[in-house]
């Protein structure tokens, strides 16, 4: 079933496909920094009023929670990525690697670059669960 980028229904799907991911149970194993929050900055051009926020529960490659969540939750997690709706786009599609759009500057990180320096193949793992929700892009809806 295909779901609206991003919305509740399309970050309950990531975290399902994360957790039927041989590769991310693998990859994230040693992963007990905390949460990661995403944040996909509004973008009036597609519809998107407001920043939307996403919220995973990472811990020893499983996700033990994922949701949609508003600003100041997502601030609260240990690592929050914010960027604009047309990067996060080019992440699920395999266009951006995540580590490197950090260090370029397209997703901006609150939380400690090394530690996720440290986890480049989760972080890859995950880019590529991304990749395999089935996904409706708002300005291709």
């Amino acid at each position: 079933m295909s779901h609206k980028f991003p919305s509740d229904a399309w970050t309950q799907s990531f975290g399902r496909v994360i957790n039927a991911s041989d590769d991310y149970k693998q990859r994230g194993k040693n992963w007990r920094a905390g949460a990661v929050s995403f944040i996909v900055t509004a973008a009036p051009e597609v519809g998107m009023t407001q920043d939307f926020g996403m919220f995973l529960d990472l811990h020893e490659g499983e996700c033990r929670s994922a949701r949609s969540c508003d600003l100041t939750e997502a601030e609260k997690a240990p690592f929050m990525i914010r960027a604009e709706y047309g990067w996060w786009k080019s992440v699920i599609r395999g266009n951006l690697e995540p580590v490197r759009g950090l260090i370029t500057g397209k997703l901006k990180l609150k939380g400690d670059l090394t530690v996720i320096v440290r986890h480049i193949g989760a972080a890859k793992s995950l880019a590529e669960c991304a990749s395999h929700v089935e996904t409706i892009f708002l300005d291709e809806a």
